[in-house]
């Protein structure tokens, strides 16, 4: 699974990703395993701080692409995966919570686009075979869509 970029030349990075599975973002990150929604957080910690301080390189990923422009969602989402992750004890390190307060939050146009919301889902479960059956159902999820990519 190459989630992070479709162009075979861009140079190989971790991959990060921000797990969308329902127009919902507390639902999105409230049904993922500890481990998940822990790497949720440092995602989307990563993917705040690249936009913010417009860091070269990372600009080009689609990730990147998809929620420029919409940077206090980006840290709405950040904020929704370290509640998670405190109410699941998982250890905070360093993290904090980003101050939302006086940011207007939209979301994204492609919140809300079940085909991206899909194929989050089918590569949940391609990861996990476990959220096939708790969460989503064998019937509403078909296996190994490719991620969608809204741009």
């Amino acid at each position: 699974m190459k989630a992070w970029d479709d162009n075979p030349d861009a140079k190989i990075v971790p991959v990060t990703m921000t797990f969308v599975p329902y127009p919902d973002l507390a639902l999105s990150l409230g049904i993922l395993v500890k481990e998940h929604v822990a790497k949720q957080r440092e995602d989307a910690w990563k993917l705040y701080n690249t936009l913010k301080t417009k860091k070269k390189g990372w600009d080009q990923l689609k990730i990147c692409r998809m929620w420029e422009g919409y940077l206090p969602c980006l840290a709405w989402y950040y904020n929704v995966a370290h509640a998670n992750c405190n109410r699941r004890m998982v250890p905070v390190g360093s993290h904090k919570p980003i101050d939302t307060s006086a940011m207007i939050i939209n979301f994204p146009s492609w919140f809300g686009n079940q085909k991206l919301h899909q194929s989050h889902r089918s590569n949940l479960v391609a990861l996990y075979d476990e959220y096939e059956t708790l969460w989503f159902g064998a019937a509403r999820t078909p296996k190994n869509l490719p991620f969608y990519w809204p741009l």
